[in-house]
C-alpha cells in the first residue's frame, strides 16, 4: 500500500512540472472614450494599440464602427472592447441616458416651441426649421422629417407618456395625453 500512494505523488508532481509552455496574451493598451452618452450622440473611442478591432457587447443601444465611433442608439448599457490578435482590452462600460431636453418654459421669440404641450396627438414646432426626430421615452426614434417646415404632425396613434422633439440641435420635451 505504500508503493501506490508513492506512485500517487510521483503522477501529480510530474504534471506540476510540465515543460509546456502556457499560452500568454497580452492585451491591447487601455480604450479611452466617454463612460456617458446620449440617445442620438456619437464619440469616438481610441486605444493606442494598432492594428485591432472594435467591438459592442450591445449594439442594439451602442454600436461602434471600424474607426472607434460609437453611436447611441437607445437607452442602455453596453461594454467596449478592442481586440489585437485574439487578446481584448479591458472593456470600458458605457451608459446610454435620454437625449438632452428643455421645456416650454417662457423662451425667447426665436426659440423652438411645441404647441400645444401636454398635446392630444397634433402637434406643430413652432420657430423651426430643419431636420426633426422624436424619440419615446425609451429613446426609440417614432417620427423623423429631414425637412420639416412648421407642418402638423400627427401623433395620434402614439401612447400617452413622455416624448423627446429634437430639431436644430434643440431638444423638447413632450406630454402627450
Amino acid at each position: 500500500m505504500k508503493n501506490t500512494i508513492i506512485l500517487c505523488l510521483l503522477t501529480i508532481n510530474s504534471f506540476a512540472q510540465s515543460s509546456d509552455p502556457v499560452p500568454t496574451c497580452t492585451p491591447p493598451a487601455d480604450i479611452s472614450g466617454t463612460h456617458i452618452m446620449r440617445v442620438g450622440d456619437n464619440s469616438t473611442f481610441t486605444d493606442a494599440t494598432t492594428g485591432g478591432a472594435w467591438s459592442s457587447n450591445v449594439p442594439a443601444a451602442v454600436t461602434i464602427d471600424a474607426g472607434g465611433v460609437a453611436h447611441a442608439l437607445m437607452l442602455g448599457a453596453a461594454d467596449i472592447t478592442y481586440t489585437v490578435s485574439g487578446c481584448a482590452s479591458a472593456p470600458l462600460h458605457v451608459e446610454v441616458i435620454p437625449p438632452a431636453y428643455v421645456t416650454n418654459a417662457p423662451a425667447i421669440n426665436t426659440s423652438p416651441l411645441l404647441e400645444p404641450n401636454p398635446s392630444a396627438g397634433d402637434l406643430i414646432v413652432k420657430n423651426a426649421n430643419g431636420e426633426l426626430y422624436i424619440f419615446n421615452a425609451i429613446g426609440r426614434s417614432i417620427y423623423h422629417n429631414e425637412k420639416y417646415n412648421g407642418e402638423h404632425i400627427d401623433l395620434s396613434t402614439q401612447p400617452s407618456g413622455i416624448y423627446y422633439v429634437k430639431i436644430n440641435g434643440v431638444t423638447m420635451l413632450l406630454q402627450k395625453k
